[in-house]
């Protein structure tokens, strides 16, 4: 990040400042808790990244992630955006041959005049 006031930009003096909230159906937001209960702590950086698992799913409210930035006297500016955390089973996915020999190692041994014929699937995600 950098001050596009200044020439050449620079990232000197830049502050960040995040919040993490979740709002209920009702409109009333909370802090974001990990799956122990505790408040989410966020860095003060322009990047931030949150390990896996960390989080629980939302379900119909998102997470309310807000950037504040501010530099010395000039007035400070947030940004919010919404991010939904969804518990979904990762599909597996193979692929199957139509026609050739399995070998002992598991490769697979097919004729060059009968071609190859190789069929892909995925198991379903819900």
């Amino acid at each position: 990040s950098h001050d596009p006031d200044e020439f050449p930009p620079s990232a000197d003096g830049i502050e960040f400042s995040w919040q993490c909230s979740v709002s209920t159906s009702a409109g009333i937001a909370s802090k974001c808790l990990d799956l122990q209960g505790n408040p989410l702590q966020l860095n003060a950086t322009a990047q931030i990244a949150i390990d896996s698992f960390t989080l629980p799913p939302t379900f119909d409210e998102p997470y309310l992630f807000t950037v504040e930035v501010r530099k010395g006297s000039k007035i400070p500016q947030t940004a919010t955006m919404l991010v939904f955390l969804v518990a979904e089973r990762i599909p597996s996915v193979t692929i199957t041959h139509a026609i050739g020999k399995l070998q002992p190692d598991a490769s697979i041994k097919f004729n060059a005049r009968d071609g190859i014929v190789l069929e892909g699937s995925c198991s379903s995600s819900s």
